[in-house]
């Protein structure tokens, strides 16, 4: 009887947990840095664009370093941006869609496939398959479901408890 009581507890705590979200659910660009070299001055330079191609003029741009906003700008006719006055390290650049990461470093000092420029590709997100049985398309519908998601999981853990304190009480 007590070992069925903590079998009870671990599973209602493993149910529990699902309520919270997990690393296996979050999006797996979110981790992506890309290398930019600096100009002379710690000159930052980038383009925001539109998936479609179209550029993006006057939007937003942050770029933060830990926690800390550096710079905010507005990008140009030609969705050009610019920030000045960094220093080689790990940025955010975050808009109002979206945050990329990026390590900057200091010029002359970084590696030869580092980028001259940020370009912040902004808009609907693209699906890079059509398969049904992808896991990148079942974590994105789990990611956007999260309530069925959890009702789903929290079924297919008491189901089988269920059964199987049935099966004990009948006994």
């Amino acid at each position: 009887m007590r070992t069925h009581r903590i079998q009870f507890f671990a599973a209602l705590l493993s149910c529990v947990s699902l309520l919270f979200p997990h690393a296996a659910v979050a999006d797996p660009q979110a981790n992506v840095v890309t290398d930019i070299a600096l100009q002379q001055g710690g000159l930052l330079v980038g383009q925001m664009m539109g998936r479609d191609g179209s550029v993006r003029a006057g939007e937003q741009v942050a770029i933060l370093f830990g926690d800390r906003e550096i710079v905010r700008t507005t990008t140009d006719e030609n969705g050009v941006f610019a920030a000045v006055g960094l220093r080689g390290g790990q940025y955010q650049v975050a808009t109002r869609e979206g945050t990329s990461l990026i390590r900057a470093w200091a010029p002359n000092t970084a590696p030869p496939a580092a980028r001259e420029g940020s370009l912040l590709v902004v808009g609907d997100q693209v699906v890079r398959g059509q398969i049904a049985n992808s896991p990148g398309l079942v974590l994105d519908w789990a990611r956007s479901h999260p309530w069925l998601t959890t009702i789903v999981a929290l079924t297919a853990i008491a189901v089988p408890i269920a059964l199987v304190s049935g099966d004990d009480s009948a006994s």
